[in-house]
């Protein structure tokens, strides 16, 4: 009688026979709940949040896990209800993206639990609330280029929640120090109204002005801002290298006998070899007194017969 009036209030009811179904899934002995995912916890840097767990094992096969959080809202006004992370819902993956349900400021608990078929394992939170006070801000990555007019900032990233403050200054008047709060929509940057032939300073730093906390700042890097080349200056260089040029070709005509005797010096004949020489000048010298001996040709006729 009870099994058929609850029957009855199952086929009125789906919601009735959706909790039916999970309780009999709940009790049924044949049917072992998964274990809950480990190691859950936030890693927050730079205002960007995710909630990260440890997998179950591969022997369990293809698993699907969902997020809910609760905040102080829900906790206060909402008699502690928890709220579903939509793009969160029967991922495969263990990561999930909560930097938009988490507001400033504000304390929140966050869950996950496995899921496969019809099994389920128990929800398994954060170990202590977040807050997104918590987020590590790093230091911004700065990229300088400095011109004649003006000197280009370029940082890796900035998130549309965090600035970066910049300060610069002329190298040795740290006294006075120039700061330029720079936005994501203003990156890269331009320092403008800089003097010429003058080395600048420069160092930043990350600010989320939310949360009112600051990251480590940057070592200062100095640059220096060269100044125009004069009109003057390249004839003058041009008329300097034609003269020294010159200016070479001379001395090196000048100590050529000079550069030729250190180089290869001259060593006299020994006395053997200079009587030689000069007895084949002499027989030379006779050879080209002789007449010359005159030769002219003659032509042989044969005789004539009787």
């Amino acid at each position: 009688m009870v099994l058929r009036e609850t029957l009855a209030a199952a086929q009125s009811s789906p919601l009735y026979l959706l909790m039916l179904t999970s309780h009999i899934l709940a009790v049924s002995p044949g049917i072992e709940k998964l274990p809950p995912p480990q190691n859950v916890e936030v890693e927050s840097t730079n205002m960007k949040h995710f909630l990260k767990w440890s997998p179950l094992p591969a022997s369990f096969g293809l698993v699907s896990y969902s997020v809910q959080f609760q905040g102080e809202f829900e906790l206060l006004y909402r008699n502690g209800s928890w709220e579903d992370v939509f793009e969160c819902q029967l991922i495969a993956h263990s990561t999930c993206d909560m930097t938009d349900y988490i507001a400033c400021n504000v304390d929140y608990n966050i869950r996950v639990h496995a899921q496969k078929g019809g099994q389920r394992s128990d929800w398994a939170s954060i170990r202590q609330l977040f807050n997104s006070r918590q987020t590590k801000l790093t230091t911004p990555t700065m990229t300088v280029t400095a011109a004649r007019e003006f000197i280009r900032v370029t940082f890796a990233e900035i998130p549309k929640s965090i600035d970066v403050i910049l300060n610069y200054w002329k190298k040795g008047k740290e006294s006075k120090v120039f700061q330029k709060t720079i936005t994501s929509e203003e990156n890269p940057f331009h320092i403008v109204n800089i003097e010429e032939g003058v080395m600048y300073c420069l160092r930043a730093l990350a600010f989320a002005e939310s949360i009112n906390k600051k990251s480590e700042s940057t070592n200062p890097q100095c640059y220096f801002v060269p100044s125009p080349v004069p009109q003057w200056l390249l004839p003058t260089v041009l008329c300097t290298s034609i003269f020294l040029a010159l200016l070479l070709l001379i001395s090196l005509r000048k100590y050529y006998s000079v550069l030729q005797s250190a180089c290869c010096p001259k060593e006299p004949l020994p006395d053997v070899l200079l009587q030689d020489l000069l007895d084949y000048k002499v027989k030379t010298q006779h050879s080209s007194n002789r007449p010359s001996e005159v030769c002219d040709a003659i032509l042989v006729l044969p005789a004539e017969e009787g």
